[in-house]
């Protein structure tokens, strides 16, 4: 509760600091060109503290997001810098001021949506990454804690090669590959309970299953 108060306070230092300024050398009485510089810069911070809170705080949203804060900042200082600018000179045309604000607010729309769907596929990427690590690590690793366990030198020499196919598999996937993977996932269950019951011709059968259902999903990622 705290820390969200001083965010909130140390969010409005710049706020009450610019207005003060402005207010007190200006005054209210100025044309509209000064009125729109005004905004521009209201809505330039209100972005740039905007996207700073929707960015996750874990480590890899805050690299992955890190070009959009970037941006963020970049269109904040230089809308400070023009918004001021135009403050100073107070042209009785507003044209000129909306145009060139309009125009840098465009500019920053495009490059930031364009970065937020960058940041999407990059996310869907890596997820997708990560879902095919973990299954190549997950099966693997319950195919080495079976080795040893089986009784059978026969077994656990299948046991180890299948061990080193699953651990050498392509690590990605595809949506093609999915039902292969979750099959394997079943039939490594099977294998561990026949495993553990010392049914070795059962077991050499479910092996036999796992490996044709690896090749295959193998063969569809290598596509």
């Amino acid at each position: 509760m705290k820390r969200n108060i001083y965010n909130i306070i140390l969010n409005s230092v710049f706020l009450v600091i610019f207005n003060l300024i402005f207010f007190l050398l200006k005054g209210s009485d100025v044309p509209s060109s000064v009125w729109i510089s005004y905004g521009f810069i209201h809505a330039a911070y209100l972005i740039l503290i905007t996207v700073h809170y929707l960015t996750p705080q874990s480590t890899f949203h805050a690299l992955l997001n890190f070009p959009t804060v970037l941006l963020s900042i970049i269109y904040f200082y230089i809308e400070l810098a023009i918004g001021v600018l135009f403050i100073i000179l107070k042209l009785s045309d507003f044209k000129i001021s909306l145009i060139i604000q309009s125009i840098i607010f465009a500019v920053f729309l495009i490059v930031l949506l364009l970065t937020l769907i960058k940041n999407e596929d990059t996310a869907k990427s890596i997820s997708k990454h990560e879902e095919a690590i973990y299954f190549i690590k997950e099966s693997s690793s319950r195919i080495k804690r079976l080795i040893g366990l089986t009784g059978s030198n026969v077994l656990d020499n299948r046991l180890s090669k299948t061990f080193d196919v699953l651990h050498n598999s392509p690590a990605k996937s595809v949506a093609e590959a999915k039902r292969f993977e979750l099959e394997i996932f079943e039939n490594i269950a099977k294998l561990t309970e026949n495993v553990m019951t010392g049914d070795v011709e059962q077991s050499l059968k479910i092996l036999n299953i796992i490996n044709i259902l690896l090749s295959d999903r193998n063969n569809i990622v290598n596509r």
